[in-house]
């Protein structure tokens, strides 16, 4: 049971470790006198000018990852580092139904869940939608977050929605049975899925001010997870699987965002802007989209 535990506890600290360690900046050939590269002293040609000025966000001038592919880093080198991440949790989760060795380290998992965990605490029902919380709440006490309130809204939903279509489709098709045997949609967790997601977001936004802020989603996360194999709803593979999956529709949503800024307005300076309103009221719900472009 112990090194079961290890090994999932490795695997979830290795995820936070990738946001929660300091982003470093790699000196270039270009810079003069051992000076780290700024964002102006870039080589941009006139022909990519424009594309430059559209996706370099001047609020963060050392932001030089990979969400702004182009200028990720003064090497120009792109980070691959979340998308291979997520691609081992999600390809080990597939091997564990296909390879019988890592089958065999599912079942022998849930075999001493159950020798030693009996009844259900279904806590993770509600710590999954912690982490995605936190991305508006620690705002308020002070910390400030990579982007404004919009951006994080529609980087939340964009992840929630691949991240939902993806592990809806994934369970359809590969209609693997619970280890309580109640239905054959455990691959991959759902509720692990859903709390990764907003674990990835909260790193993105706040590793930069925050390295515990960033590390603490993913052990709540983590925590989600190790609680979906306790109750005996899903393998130890659905688990890493779905936070594979979590990570992977982070890291497409934010690739999306500089699209979202230009088609509704970066910060205000095109003209175009975007409302949008939910309503909650008795016996109904609904939402008011309003668009302002400039002609």
């Amino acid at each position: 049971m112990i090194r079961y535990c290890l090994l999932l506890t490795l695997l979830m600290v290795r995820c936070g470790g990738l946001c929660a360690q300091e982003q470093e900046v790699e000196k270039d050939s270009l810079s003069l006198k051992g000076e780290l590269l700024k964002p102006n002293s870039l080589p941009v040609s006139p022909a990519n000018s424009k594309k430059k000025e559209l996706l370099f966000d001047p609020d963060y001038p050392n932001d030089l990852n990979f969400l702004y592919l182009t200028y990720s880093s003064p090497s120009g080198k792109v980070s691959y580092k979340p998308y291979l991440l997520s691609a081992a949790f999600i390809s080990y989760g597939i091997m564990a139904h296909l390879n019988s060795p890592i089958r065999t380290l599912d079942k022998e998992m849930h075999e001493e869940i159950s020798e030693y965990f009996k009844g259900h605490f279904m806590i993770e029902d509600f710590t999954q939608f912690v982490p995605a919380l936190a991305v508006y709440g620690l705002e308020l006490t002070g910390l400030k977050p990579r982007h404004s309130f919009r951006d994080r809204t529609f980087i939340i939903l964009a992840s929630h929605l691949f991240m939902g279509l993806t592990v809806e489709s994934t369970k359809q098709l590969t209609g693997i049975e619970r280890p309580n045997g109640r239905n054959f949609k455990s691959f991959p967790s759902g509720h692990t899925a859903t709390a990764f997601t907003g674990a990835h977001i909260l790193c993105r936004e706040y590793k930069d001010v925050s390295r515990w802020a960033a590390a603490g989603g993913y052990i709540v996360a983590g925590f989600s997870g190790a609680m979906r194999m306790r109750n005996k709803k899903h393998w130890m593979s659905d688990v890493v699987a779905g936070a594979g999956y979590g990570i992977l529709s982070v890291e497409l949503s934010y690739l999306l965002l500089p699209v979202f800024q230009r088609l509704c307005g970066d910060y205000g300076e095109s003209g175009n802007s975007l409302v949008i309103v939910p309503s909650i009221s008795p016996g109904q719900y609904g939402t008011t989209v309003a668009y302002t472009f400039k002609l």
